[in-house]
């Protein structure tokens, strides 16, 4: 904690935006307060920092290079907006734990209870996942009436991370198990058109941030070392992912993998070791700063709303639980949203459509603006957070045990982590992750744990 308030004061005294970031970083403290729970994974607090990540860190950027926070944003509401994007934040979160508290008190949990599964077995089961997993990831829009359960059931296997590596931490046997796992899925995820390295690596610490850990001197050093290592393969990727993905769709402008996998290792490798995202030829570091943050169309759409255009009182949200309410599992024929149009539509920066092959999202805080302005936009805001934490409960307390129930929870940092998703987007992926964990309940769940268990 003194470390933390150090780097905080160092931070606000050398600030342009001092104000901006005592509130800033009082909220991240509200938010460890009140979600680095022992006997949880930190799925929700890792997953919120990340959003308060996206709002604040333009900020942070502006400071270190010594240029103007307002100069990063053509909206001369940016400053703002970022305010009320961090009160949204608070109440999004206070939503959270209003109906996710006090779990442990609903569930057994030991750190050293594996209800006697197998090691063997454990390893079994995810390996068999990742397989089920790959295909699925091969067919999502092959259906598209089923792609956003397809989706719900590929984040669950990466919560089976969980279950592999408590059944091996507990048992202190077979560690090697746990690198050559994480080392594998690692060098695939890079195999793909969207490598997924970081969900793997922050899903691993929402997992490892389970058990109890007495920092010292040596930890510090070696998570700053990890940090500055996976900081700097994000960076790496940055640089070269345009040249990479050309060469995984061989110029045809999908989103597919047209070469062997070895081919692409062979590819990535390459470009990899030629690779300076410090070049002072290209933006990469900017380039990644300004990907991760997700708060200028909302801070423009506080320009034109209401200046220009009236708030819609409430029929953005509308729209948004009636498109939800017909799951396109349904209703295959139900009509696609382009969420460009409503950025053209609201903001002052017109984006790429969907017809030319992108697609741009206001988010649902921006949404919520536009809909009720300020201070009524953080009722629904509240609301999804109370929906949230709701999930987050129900899954862990309806599992059969709590390594279930953890491995379950353990992708919803990813929903957590939801600045910049669209209100449609969000509320679809809810329901299908709950339509997800009750099939996985009813029919596997019991059944696969009867086969872990050492016979």
């Amino acid at each position: 904690m003194g470390l933390f308030l150090l780097i905080a004061l160092l931070f606000i005294f050398f600030s342009a935006q001092p104000l901006l970031l005592i509130y800033s970083f009082a909220l991240l403290f509200i938010l460890f307060k009140l979600f680095w729970r022992a006997n949880e994974p930190k799925a929700i607090f890792i997953g919120l920092l990340l959003f308060w990540l996206s709002i604040v860190i333009k900020i942070f950027y502006a400071d270190i290079v010594g240029l103007l926070y307002e100069d990063l944003s053509i909206s001369p509401k940016i400053v703002e907006t970022t305010f009320v994007a961090l009160i949204a934040l608070l109440v999004f979160s206070l939503g959270i734990y209003l109906t996710s508290r006090n779990v442990e008190k609903k569930v057994e949990i030991s750190y050293s209870e594996t209800f006697n599964y197998n090691t063997t077995k454990v390893l079994t089961l995810y390996i068999a996942t990742t397989v089920i997993s790959t295909f699925l990831k091969g067919i999502l829009f092959v259906f598209p009436a089923f792609s956003q359960l397809f989706a719900a059931l590929i984040a669950m296997k990466t919560g089976l991370l969980f279950l592999l590596i408590h059944t091996i931490y507990a048992q202190k046997k077979q560690m090697w198990v746990i690198a050559l796992i994480v080392g594998t899925e690692i060098v695939l995820s890079f195999v793909s058109f969207f490598s997924s390295f970081k969900d793997i690596l922050i899903s691993l610490a929402v997992v490892f941030s389970f058990y109890p850990v007495k920092f010292s001197v040596k930890q510090y050093i070696r998570n700053i070392f990890l940090a500055g290592a996976t900081l700097y393969l994000l960076l790496i990727w940055q640089t070269i992912k345009g040249e990479y993905r050309f060469f995984l769709n061989q110029g045809s402008s999908t989103q597919t993998v047209q070469v062997s996998t070895t081919d692409a290792l062979s590819k990535i490798a390459e470009l990899a070791q030629t690779a300076d995202p410090f070049n002072k030829d290209n933006d990469v570091v900017y380039e990644s700063i300004d990907r991760l943050s997700y708060i200028e169309f909302f801070s423009q759409s506080m320009v034109r709303v209401p200046q220009e255009k009236p708030h819609e009182n409430g029929a953005l949200w509308l729209n948004n639980i009636m498109h939800v309410l017909v799951p396109r599992i349904f209703n295959p024929n139900k009509k696609a949203i382009d969420d460009s149009q409503m950025v053209n539509e609201y903001c002052i920066r017109q984006v790429a459509t969907a017809s030319q092959g992108t697609s741009w999202s206001l988010g649902f805080f921006a949404e919520s603006y536009i809909d009720f302005g300020v201070p009524f936009l953080f009722i629904p805001i509240f609301l999804l957070g109370c929906l949230l934490g709701w999930v987050y409960k129900l899954v862990i307390t309806k599992s059969i045990n709590f390594v279930w129930g953890f491995s379950m929870v353990v992708p919803l940092w990813l929903y957590f982590n939801c600045n910049g998703m669209a209100g449609t987007k969000i509320l679809g992926r809810i329901l299908m992750y709950l339509i997800a964990f009750y099939l996985i309940k009813r029919f596997v769940m019991k059944p696969v744990d009867k086969f872990l268990k050492t016979t």
